[in-house]
C-alpha cells in the first residue's frame, strides 16, 4: 500500500497564513461581493455621466 504524506494542522494553518495574500486581499462573503461590484459600477456610471 502507497503511503502519502500529509500536514499537521500547524503545519497546514502556517502554510495559510503565508499563502493565501498571494492571491487575495479579501475575503468576502457573496452579499458583500455583489455589494462591492454595485457600488464599482454605480460609480463608475456616475462618472461617465458626468
Amino acid at each position: 500500500m502507497p503511503l502519502t504524506a500529509d500536514y499537521s494542522d500547524e503545519e497546514m494553518h502556517a502554510a495559510l497564513d503565508v499563502n493565501i495574500p498571494n492571491y487575495a486581499s479579501a475575503i468576502l462573503t457573496t452579499n458583500e461581493g455583489f455589494e462591492a461590484l454595485s457600488f464599482h459600477v454605480r460609480l463608475t456610471q456616475s462618472a461617465s455621466n458626468a
